[in-house]
C-alpha cells in the first residue's frame, strides 16, 4: 500500500514539472521521439576516455525542460555508467531537454543546494565546500575549507523537436576540481627551527563554490591547511590537496606558518607565472631555501646546485 502511493506521488510530481515545462510543448505531439538512452562517458581533459577506471560513485541525471524548469532527478550506478549502460529517459512533449550531470556530490566536504520541484536553472544554485575554524598552529582570522574528493560533471541539451520513437545520446563528464601539490626543502635550516610541529602550510585563494548549472568556480577565497608529509631525511615537507579551480585574480598563494605568523608567501614562478589552477589539472610548486639565502620557486625540483633534476 505504502509503495502503491509512493509511485503514485512520484508520478503527480513528475507530471506537475512536465505541466511547469508547457511553453517547451508544441501542439503536435505525434511527431515528438518518445524516448532517449543517454550514455554518460568520463574523459580526461585530453579526451581520452577513462569511463572503466575513473572513481565515481553517488552520480545523478538532472533534466530541466527547455524552460530550465526542474523535471526529474535520476541516481545512475557506477557499474552502469562503466558498463556503457544508458539511462532511458522518457518525456513526451517536451521540446527539449537539458541534462546536468554531477557526481561524487555525496562527500563529506561538499553541501549541495536543494534541487528540486519549483527549481529553474535561471535560479543561483551552489557546490558549496564546508569549512571550520583552523586549530593548533593557525593565523588568527582563518578560516579552513576541506578538500573536495574528486567531482565530475557534465551538461547536455537534447533536443526532440525532429524525429519520432527512441534515439541515442552521448554526455561526457569530466572531472571539474584540481590538485595542489606543494613540496618544499631544506625549510627548516631557513628558519633555523627544528620543530615541524609549528609549521603549517595554507593554500589561499581559489573559490569556495561551483556553480550548479555551469560548475563555474565562484564564491570568496578558500583556505587550505594540508596535512604535512615528511622525508626521512627531514629536509623536504611534501602537502597535497584537491581543490576547486582558479583561473583569474586573486591568484593562488602558498602560504608558510611558524608559530601562527606568516614567515613566508608566494603567489609566482621564478620566471613570474602565476600559480593558476585549472579543472582536471595539476599545479605543482617546489620552493628550495638554498643555502646562500635564495628562495627558488619552479614547477620542476631546484636542486641544490641550481639545476633542475628529477625529484
Amino acid at each position: 500500500m505504502t509503495t502503491s502511493l509512493s509511485k503514485n506521488i512520484k508520478a503527480l510530481i513528475i507530471a506537475a514539472s512536465v505541466l511547469a515545462c508547457t511553453g517547451c510543448v508544441r501542439d503536435n505531439l505525434d511527431h515528438r521521439r518518445k524516448s532517449c538512452e543517454l550514455k554518460i562517458r568520463i574523459t580526461d581533459n585530453g579526451g581520452n576516455d577513462i569511463t572503466g577506471s575513473a572513481t565515481i560513485d553517488n552520480v545523478f541525471l538532472y533534466l530541466f525542460c527547455g524552460k530550465g524548469n526542474f523535471v526529474e532527478r535520476i541516481p545512475v550506478s557506477a557499474e552502469d555508467i562503466r558498463a556503457g549502460r544508458p539511462v532511458r529517459v522518457e518525456y513526451d512533449g517536451l521540446d527539449r531537454i537539458t541534462a546536468i550531470v554531477w557526481g561524487n556530490i555525496n562527500g563529506p566536504n561538499i553541501e549541495m543546494d536543494g534541487i528540486g520541484a519549483g527549481t529553474n536553472l535561471s535560479q543561483q544554485l551552489y557546490l558549496r565546500l564546508k569549512d571550520h575554524s583552523l586549530s593548533g598552529n593557525r593565523s588568527e582570522g582563518d578560516t579552513e575549507n576541506r578538500s573536495p574528493r574528486e567531482l565530475h560533471y557534465g551538461r547536455k541539451t537534447i533536443d526532440a523537436r525532429k524525429g519520432v520513437g527512441s534515439f541515442d545520446e552521448e554526455i561526457t563528464v569530466k572531472s571539474t576540481v584540481a590538485k595542489v601539490n606543494v613540496v618544499t626543502k631544506h625549510l627548516r635550516r631557513w628558519t633555523g627551527c627544528d620543530d615541524w610541529t609549528r609549521f603549517s602550510f595554507v593554500v589561499y585563494g581559489t573559490r569556495d563554490r561551483l556553480s550548479f548549472a555551469e560548475s563555474k568556480a565562484e564564491g570568496n577565497p578558500a583556505v587550505y591547511r594540508p596535512s604535512l608529509e615528511l622525508d626521512p631525511d627531514i629536509s623536504t615537507a611534501k602537502a597535497t590537496l584537491t581543490t576547486f579551480p582558479c583561473y583569474h585574480e586573486p591568484l593562488v598563494e602558498l602560504r608558510i606558518y611558524h608559530d601562527g605568523q606568516m614567515v613566508y608567501g608566494v603567489n609566482r614562478y621564478d620566471d613570474g607565472t602565476p600559480f593558476k589552477v585549472y579543472a582536471g589539472e595539476e599545479l605543482d610548486i617546489y620552493v628550495t631555501f638554498d643555502a646562500g639565502g635564495t628562495i627558488h620557486v619552479t614547477v620542476e625540483p631546484w636542486d641544490d646546485g641550481g639545476q633542475h633534476t628529477e625529484f
